[in-house]
Parts: C-alpha cells; structure tokens; sequence
C-alpha cells in the first residue's frame, strides 16, 4: 500500500531501490494518509501496520503518529476514530479501528509536526493483528 495524498509543501520520496522504504517530511504539520473503500458496511476491526526505518523528531515530542479513521459518508465526517499510537523507536507499530456498521471507507494516516521526519516500510491495513506484510498492487 503507497500513500498518495499529502498536504501541500510536504515532501515525500518512494525509494525503490532503498528495500521499498518510503519518508515523510514537512517544515510544518502535514498528514499522509490512503482511502480504503470497504466493499460492505463496516464492522471488522482492521488493523494498520508500518515498519519504522527512522525517525526525527523536531523538537516538539510525541508528535509523529499513525492513525485509523472510518466514515460513513466517504470521507467528510469520521464517524470511529481510533486511539492513535504515538511513534518513538524504530520497529514494527499498529493502530486497530472497529468502524461502525454504517462505515463506507477507512482512512490510514501518519501524522508529524513541523521538522518531524518518519522513514517506513511495508505498510499494510489487514483483519488480523498478526502483521504479515504480502505486497500488491493497488
């Protein structure tokens, strides 16, 4: 799963040649995030996945996190947010949302504040806590 969508002015690079790992940086508070669409109404817990290469953090702490969001309506107005899990180390780390039965569409995100930076690989959303990365095309 590649992120596609930023705020404007963040950078971000996709290494393919770097073992597939993707950063994310920004001067100032920025947000990466992908749309799932869900094929029925909601009601499984998804799990979202990453494996942290490196992080910086700018100063401000606790700032770089990842998060899982569901809508109902695609997009406009979350209706579940999940407790966001604040990155610190380097390693594998998750966040898991139960949407509601009306839910149409997830939404991963990594989330920094200004001068923060997060180097990660292998992202992946799944209905399984046990974070088996399979990689394909979207």
């Amino acid at each position: 799963m590649s992120f596609s969508r930023a705020n404007i002015g963040a950078t971000v690079s996709f290494a393919s040649s770097n073992d597939g790992v993707q950063t994310f940086s920004h001067s100032g508070a920025a947000t990466l995030h992908r749309d799932l669409y869900l094929p029925s109404d909601g009601s499984n817990t998804f799990y979202f996945n990453i494996a942290v290469t490196a992080i910086t953090d700018g100063g401000s702490g606790n700032t770089i996190k990842i998060k899982l969001q569901s809508f109902s309506d695609f997009g406009s107005t979350a209706d579940v947010t999940a407790t966001e899990t604040v990155i610190t180390t380097t390693g594998n780390k998750q966040v898991s949302i139960t949407p509601s039965s009306d839910s149409k569409m997830i939404r991963a995100s990594i989330v920094i504040a200004a001068s923060d930076s997060i180097s990660f690989k292998q992202p992946t959303v799944e209905l399984d806590s046990t974070y088996d990365f399979t990689e394909f095309n979207t």
